[in-house]
C-alpha cells in the first residue's frame, strides 16, 4: 500500500550538507513510507548518517524496513535497533574499520596544528578519516574489546547534539580508551567532557587536542594526583597509521593450521564416542 500524500523533505540546511535529503526522497518516493514523516526524524537521519557513516540509500534501506506496511507508520526506535544489529553483524565478520572509509570532509588545516607533537597530527588525520562507530570498533580490536550496545548508545546521543565535528567526537574516544586507560566508554565521563569542551568552546580536533593539554597542565599545577593520564597521544596504533594492512595471520588459519585443528577435533570427537560405547 502506497502512502497517498507525498511531500518533499525539507531541503539540505549548511549543517548537513554532505547529506542529500532530496535524493532520499526521491529514492523512497516509489515505496510505502510516509515522506511527510521523515522531516519529524530529520535529526535522527542525520545522526544516524553522521555516526555509523551510513549513505543515502543505506538510509532508505533501513526507513523502509522501520515501516509499518499497513500503517505506513515509521518506527524511529526500530530503525535505531536495525542500525545497531547490522554494525554488529558486520563487526563479527569483518574489520569495519578498513571496509569502510568516511564521508565527511577533511578537516582543513589550522594554525593550532603547529602546537601539537607528530604523533598528534597524525591521530588528527585518522580521527578525519573514520566515523565515531568505525574509530571506536578499530580500537577496540587493536586491543583485543568489542563494541558495545552501550557505547552506540553514548555516541549516537553525543552526535545527535551536534555539538562537535565526527573528527572531535574521535579525539574523545581515543582520549577516553587510550589515555585514560578505560575498557569502555563511560555515559558520565562522555557527559561530563562534553560539556567542559562545548564551554570552552572545542571545534576541531586540533581544539580538542589542546584542551586536553590544558587540562593535564591545570591538574598537574595542582600538585600530583594518583590515576592521572599521560600526556596524550605518545604513540599511534598500528590501525590507525596510513597505508595499514592487517598481517594475514590477524585474519585467519591457513590451511596446515585449518587441517591440524580439523584433526584434532576428529580425535577427540572418536575418544568421546569411544568412552561413550564403554
Amino acid at each position: 500500500m502506497l502512502a497517498e500524500q507525498k511531500e518533499p523533505v525539507q531541503a539540505e540546511s549548511t549543517t548537513d550538507a554532505d547529506f542529500d535529503f532530496k535524493f532520499l526522497a526521491d529514492i523512497l518516493k516509489k515505496s510505502y513510507v510516509d515522506l511527510k514523516q521523515l522531516n519529524e526524524y530529520r535529526n535522527l537521519i542525520l545522526t544516524e548518517h553522521a555516526l555509523y557513516g551510513l549513505d543515502e540509500t543505506e538510509i532508505a534501506k533501513v526507513i523502509t524496513s522501520a515501516t509499518d506496511i499497513s500503517t505506513n507508520r515509521f518506527d524511529a526506535e526500530k530503525m535505531k535497533a536495525l542500525v545497531s544489529e547490522q554494525f554488529e553483524r558486520t563487526a563479527m565478520t569483518v574489520n569495519a574499520v578498513e571496509n569502510k572509509a568516511s564521508v565527511q570532509a577533511p578537516v582543513e588545516d589550522s594554525s593550532d596544528t603547529a602546537a601539537l607533537t607528530a604523533p598528534e597530527q597524525e591521530l588528527v588525520k585518522a580521527a578525519s578519516a573514520y566515523d565515531p562507530i568505525d574509530f571506536l570498533q578499530g580500537i577496540k580490536q587493536a586491543t583485543g574489546g568489542f563494541v558495545t550496545a552501550g557505547e552506540q548508545r553514548i555516541l549516537r546521543q553525543l552526535v545527535s547534539r551536534q555539538l562537535f565535528s565526527t573528527a572531535t567526537v574521535n579525539i574523545m574516544i581515543y582520549y577516553i580508551l587510550n589515555d585514560m586507560k578505560l575498557p569502555t566508554l563511560n555515559k558520565n565521563l562522555v557527559d561530563t567532557m562534553a560539556n567542559d569542551w562545548s564551554r570552552s568552546k572545542v571545534q576541531t580536533p586540533q581544539d580538542a587536542l589542546l584542551e586536553i593539554h590544558r587540562h593535564q597542565e591545570n591538574a598537574s599545577s595542582r600538585g600530583p594526583r594518583r590515576n592521572t593520564p599521560a600526556k596524550s597521544v605518545e604513540t599511534l596504533p598500528d590501525w590507525a597509521k596510513e597505508g595499514y594492512q592487517p598481517k594475514a595471520s590477524e585474519q585467519s588459519l591457513s590451511k596446515t593450521e585449518l587441517d591440524e585443528l580439523n584433526q584434532q577435533l576428529a580425535e577427540l570427537e572418536k575418544r568421546n564416542t569411544e568412552k561413550g560405547g564403554q
